[in-house]
């Protein structure tokens, strides 16, 4: 026990000695009460939960246990030391092999192909994240600056290893600089009042769902079914609107319109715009057209996310655009004039919605934006998990370059081809992976050739070509018209391989 509360007080100066000294105190006999008055630091009283927390919380500088990991290592990963980052890494890629069934000596270019991304640049997405969320915020403004300044500096002249510097360089490494400075301060707009939780929705919405996924559903029952969807408002003196947006997956370009009986909106969005930022844009304008307008509003959408960010009360993302659209409402809303948003499915059919989705795809070819937008933080994020896969991708494809045996034929052996799906065992994933990866066998390291095929008792100096392509067990699943193993894997139907490495398995 004295152990113990000196180990305690030794890592817990000032909240761990308060603690013991109640301890003691609680420990002595009692003795009678007198009119001394009570000391509340002294008092023999129980301990609060703030007090316990308090004294035996970790602290970031604990030391390292067996796994080498210290608490500061996670809790402030953008400054962590390569060498820290180093010990991170080698635990990530000891569990990596563990779970494709790789052993120790196979490449980690060809398993950073299994959808995990290098620590680091795990690290640095995470981090450019937190950056898109923090520094569109004004209390964040002195961050926001330093960061900047950090991206416009030589490192060669500013060595310094500085906080904004080391994410500044993990933003250089994901090539993120342009995202983050066009994400400037994401502030709701001025003329927007929050309302009471008691206050009604300025919105009327409407959602008929479907009886089934659109993909189930026949050409002419899902043209039936929008149909009801829009007349499910009665559109009887009222200002109707169609709107849609659009994004071109090639050249990042984005747009927005909307379609009244008076004329077309059209309006290009900064490129990079996701689409859900283009379809709130698209009922944004909508609503400003109408602000001149004397009837209620109809406007028909085949977003459902736009819906739903309009039927949240708070917003952490788009704060601007979706401000923006309330601020409209809410003028509109003080005319006595309601708002009607109802949703319809996507082409099917519905002139209205085909004439406001052609003028957006219109949109994408104006020269120059028309319509400011800030960035949001979900496509930022999502820019960054897409760089990180890329950089995997581009590290295979230089130890391709450099004539590596096995990159070569992991990436011979996995293109055009999906990883295993996670619905099939483990057993089955362990061994299609022992297919793509094409390391070496034990009896190759070891030097114990030939090794005798145990499916057609063949002995063979490589053991896994001899299982692609001459064994006779595993002929009937191949395809073996290509020329070696990785381009048979290559062609080989992925159901085939399933079957043939659930009968025969491969050699390890």
């Amino acid at each position: 026990m004295e152990h113990e509360k000196g180990r305690l007080a030794e890592s817990q100066p000032s909240a761990a000695r308060h603690v013991l000294a109640k301890l003691e105190e609680q420990r002595q006999p009692k003795t009678p009460s007198s009119n001394k008055p009570v000391d509340k630091d002294t008092a023999d009283t129980a301990f609060t939960p703030r007090e316990l927390q308090k004294a035996l919380q970790p602290r970031p500088d604990t030391a390292a246990g067996a796994d080498k990991i210290t608490y500061s290592m996670i809790r402030k990963g953008a400054t962590i030391s390569p060498y820290k980052m180093e010990d991170l890494e080698k635990l990530q890629n000891e569990a990596l092999r563990i779970m494709l069934g790789a052993p120790r000596w196979t490449k980690l270019v060809n398993m950073s192909r299994a959808d995990l991304p290098l620590l680091a640049h795990r690290i640095h997405a995470m981090n450019t994240s937190l950056l898109a969320k923090t520094l569109s915020q004004t209390k964040y403004t002195t961050a926001a600056r330093k960061v900047h300044q950090s991206l416009a500096h030589n490192e060669e002249l500013f060595t310094k290893k500085t906080w904004a510097q080391k994410m500044a360089q993990g933003i250089k490494t994901l090539q993120m600089q342009t995202p983050l400075t066009a994400r400037t301060t994401d502030a709701q707009h001025p003329d927007y009042q929050p309302p009471p939780p008691w206050q009604e929705s300025d919105y009327h919405f409407s959602v008929t769902k479907l009886t089934a996924s659109k993909r189930s559903l026949s050409a002419d029952a899902l043209a039936a079914q929008a149909q009801q969807a829009l007349h499910a408002v009665n559109d009887r003196n009222m200002e109707v609107y169609f709107t849609d947006g659009s994004v071109d997956p090639n050249t990042h370009r984005a747009a927005a319109a909307f379609v009244h009986h008076t004329g077309t909106g059209i309006f290009r969005l900064p490129d990079h715009s996701s689409t859900l930022q283009t379809e709130l844009a698209a009922i944004g304008k909508a609503l400003e057209d109408a602000l001149h307008k004397h009837k209620d509003i109809l406007i028909h959408t085949d977003s459902l996310g736009a819906i739903q960010c309009l039927q949240q009360t708070h917003s952490g993302d788009n704060i601007r655009l979706i401000t923006t659209i309330h601020a409209n409402a809410q003028a509109i809303r003080r005319r006595n004039r309601n708002i009607t948003i109802n949703w319809i499915p996507s082409h099917t059919n519905i002139t209205g919605n085909d004439l406001a989705d052609t003028a957006a795809k219109d949109g994408l070819l104006l020269p120059t934006v028309t319509s400011h937008v800030v960035p949001s933080r979900a496509q930022v994020s999502s820019t960054a998990k897409k760089t990180c896969k890329q950089l995997c991708t581009q590290a295979v494809r230089s130890q391709i370059a450099e004539g590596s045996p096995s990159a070569t034929w992991y990436g011979t052996a996995t293109a055009n081809t999906a990883p295993p799906d996670d619905t099939l065992t483990r057993r089955t994933r362990t061994r299609l992976h022992r297919l793509r990866l094409g390391y070496h066998c034990l009896a190759e390291l070891n030097d114990t050739l030939p090794l005798t095929c145990e499916h057609c008792d063949t002995p063979s100096y490589t053991p896994l070509r001899h299982y692609i392509e001459d064994c006779p067990s595993t002929a009937p699943f191949l395809h073996r018209h290509a020329h070696d193993a990785p381009h048979i894997l290559q062609q080989t139907d992925t159901n085939r391989l399933i079957q043939m490495v659930n009968a025969f398995r491969p050699p390890r």
